[in-house]
């Protein structure tokens, strides 16, 4: 699964999150059912992780669009921006470890 979570939030840096989930969920889905994990779980996690990648260089997304409404130069707005990225890290990490945060309501 870590390395299911680096795969997923390099690609979510360098590319959009669509495009990402037609390439890498038919790819990803048999390894995470192979290691029996719930698929409602993978597509909680995948979606956290491609998130990751929205708010990070080079492409950042978010980023570019905060740009354009603040006027301010994309290099100081990923500076402030690396704080939320370690949280959304952090909570992808939570998700990786404790597949009951993303079940709990299904069960």
């Amino acid at each position: 699964m870590l390395i299911m979570l680096l795969i997923l939030v390099i690609a979510g840096c360098v590319m959009e999150t669509t495009p990402n989930i037609v390439i890498l969920a038919p790819l990803l889905l048999p390894l995470a059912r192979e290691i029996s994990m719930n698929d409602i779980h993978f597509c909680i996690f995948m979606i956290t992780s491609l998130g990751i990648g929205f708010i990070t260089p080079p492409l950042g997304s978010n980023l570019i669009v905060v740009s354009g409404v603040s006027g301010e130069p994309v290099l100081p707005i990923a500076r402030r921006a690396v704080g939320f990225a370690v949280a959304m890290l952090a909570v992808a990490i939570l998700l990786m470890l404790i597949p009951a945060l993303s079940l709990w309501l299904i069960k």
